[in-house]
């Protein structure tokens, strides 16, 4: 009714000299406009209603029962939409539950997916395929494992790294860059003191350092100490994340820079994460104490003053 009320309107006040063709044209574009008008009003109601029920669109999404493949792909393609331009995802999240309904006999469903595209659903995915695996599995994941890479994750978590070790050697040995911190993950597990230089090359050349470190650190017999300063001496002029997260490693190997960095990042970092983070690596490595505001001036004035213990992996400042 409304909208006829203001067709009515604006044909009275604009229309009245036009030609009968004239008028035709500009009550097409009229009603074009109308039509516009209300789909936004209409999509300003479902938002409401949305809003006031807590409704998402994963609650439209139903499993049949007894599907067929044909309707389980349909209902994980509906589940990966809802993925599109999302950025955050947890563990938590109700999609990997979802994924989970469809039973253990389409894990290799799961895998061909994880193996045809990447999309933001493939974290679903795979955090949903390391509850649906069991050791049944286990020759169908290692078969898999060289094409789809982040079943790396999958193999570490079921503690099958020496059924799939020469897949996992072989591959290490291509040096490859960036190969997946989760295969890393499975080579270090396998302490194996062979594969040190493989993990080495990876190690300084991967975008993603750190979180190698983090891997590999524990092989026996492995000595990191000059692969650490060139990785560091290359993450002082990275970005912000890239920079603390080195330099929170490159610390404890006595580069007095990184400690530096560190302290500066209590102030300049806009992670309350990451600040949190640099307060327990400088306890660790650090004996002076005190609260932000007094590592950062008392850095000022003493930074000449303090020197590195090596055993202790401290630096120390004596007062």
């Amino acid at each position: 009714m409304r909208y006829t009320l203001i067709l009515c309107f604006l044909l009275t006040n604009s229309l009245s000299a036009a030609s009968n063709e004239e008028l035709e044209a500009q009550i097409k574009q009229m009603d074009a406009r109308i039509k516009l008008l209300e789909a936004k009003v209409t999509a300003l109601q479902g938002k409401l209603v949305g809003k006031q029920s807590h409704k998402t669109p994963l609650d439209d999404i139903k499993l049949p029962a007894n599907p067929t493949i044909d309707q389980v792909n349909v209902y994980l393609d509906e589940i990966m939409a809802t993925c599109v331009g999302k950025n955050s995802f947890s563990s938590n999240d109700k999609e990997i539950d979802m994924i989970k309904k469809i039973g253990s006999k389409h894990v290799p469903l799961l895998i061909d997916r994880l193996n045809q595209r990447r999309h933001s659903g493939s974290f679903y995915i795979k955090y949903a395929l390391e509850s649906m695996v069991d050791n049944s599995h286990k020759e169908l994941i290692i078969s898999k494992l060289e094409d789809v890479q982040s079943l790396a994750d999958v193999v570490y978590n079921r503690g099958w790294q020496e059924d799939a070790r020469e897949i996992l050697l072989r591959v290490l040995k291509q040096r490859k860059r960036n190969l997946d911190s989760d295969w890393i993950q499975c080579v270090a597990a396998l302490a194996d003191e062979s594969t040190i230089p493989d993990l080495k090359w990876h190690f300084l050349h991967s975008s993603n350092s750190a979180w190698i470190y983090q891997h590999i650190n524990a092989v026996p017999n492995i000595d990191l100490t000059d692969e650490v300063k060139k990785v560091w001496q290359r993450s002082k002029f990275a970005h912000d994340y890239e920079r603390l997260s080195m330099a929170k490693i490159a610390i404890a190997y006595g580069h007095k820079d990184a400690l530096e960095a560190l302290i500066d990042g209590l102030k300049t970092s806009e992670s309350e994460w990451q600040r949190r983070e640099i307060r327990q690596t400088l306890n660790r490595h650090l004996s002076k104490k005190g609260s932000n505001e007094e590592l950062l001036k008392w850095f000022k004035w003493h930074k000449d003053e303090v020197t590195f213990n090596k055993e202790k992996k401290m630096f120390e400042w004596q007062e």
